[in-house]
């Protein structure tokens, strides 16, 4: 018997934002296990694996299997110097095709995912090109930088903060049509979690790049951290999304006009335990 249409469309919707999580879930531990099977260890960073071959030379020179124990270089040092003129890296790296799958796959996703607000909807769709942009121009590696290297870094930074204004500030819109106000702070408590892990994870991504080039394997842990805590927020959202007050109000069509952004009484809201900075109102 044919399934009616809103139950296909309600289905498919909860499915597409389901598998974003699922990708989010799996794309370090892929990249990791992918690397283990092609015969070489823990890159420095997940960005690393697009580069990564069993004999690929370390950025640093040190290790050319690069088992993640690279030393420490210092900025403007003779070993940096040494990096920078290693030739460029021209093999495909083994987990290339994964790496550029999953970015372009979470995406489309993303693009293709409808906010239950305008506002969702924009910062979505910047987490989704940004995701092509990361997978397009990537880290580089040795030799001379390549043009617009810096597209790279700055996509993923751009991806993460669209990623967490979305849990920071619109996730109130669904929550507030929950009837049990113990459930509302639980969700928004932990959606003010997950975007504080989303907007620390590139930050500290950065700091230890720029000060600490590849030491061990810190960066990689950082940017696991950051993506868990992308698909974890994805998780929540789903089952946030299907339980019975939200999923009847929305799939009733019930209607949401968000008040105008305000970060510093959304932020000052969000550490009070509230789920909204002002009454939303209903068009007319």
């Amino acid at each position: 018997m044919p399934r009616p249409l809103t139950e296909q469309i309600q289905g498919t919707y909860f499915r597409l934002r389901f598998t974003v999580a699922i990708l989010g879930l799996l794309f370090p531990v892929i990249l990791y296990f992918g690397g283990r099977i092609n015969s070489f260890g823990l890159r420095g960073s997940m960005s690393a694996y697009y580069w990564a071959t069993p004999d690929a030379p370390c950025p640093c020179g040190e290790d050319p299997e690069h088992p993640g124990k690279c030393k420490k270089i210092e900025k403007n040092s003779d070993d940096e110097k040494s990096c920078r003129a290693l030739p460029a890296a021209t093999e495909a790296g083994t987990m290339r095709s994964y790496f550029v799958g999953f970015l372009f796959a979470v995406g489309a996703m993303l693009f293709a995912n409808k906010g239950y607000s305008r506002r969702e909807d924009v910062l979505l769709n910047i987490a989704g090109v940004s995701a092509w942009l990361i997978a397009l121009f990537p880290m580089p590696w040795t030799g001379k930088l390549a043009p617009l290297y810096w597209m790279h870094g700055t996509a993923a930074i751009i991806f993460f903060l669209a990623i967490a204004s979305v849990a920071a500030f619109c996730s109130h819109a669904t929550v507030r049509l929950i009837n049990n106000s113990t459930q509302r702070k639980l969700y928004m408590s932990a959606y003010r979690v997950l975007a504080a892990l989303m907007i620390a994870s590139p930050i500290a991504a950065y700091i230890l790049n720029v000060h600490i080039l590849r030491r061990d394997n810190a960066i990689y842990w950082v940017e696991f951290c950051g993506i868990w805590a992308f698909a974890s927020y994805w998780v929540v959202k789903g089952i946030e999304m299907s339980g019975p007050d939200t999923e009847k109000k929305v799939a009733a069509g019930e209607l949401y006009d968000p008040p105008k952004l305000n970060i510093a009484a959304s932020v000052k809201s969000m550490l009070s335990g509230g789920t909204s900075t002002t009454p939303p109102t209903r068009p007319q």
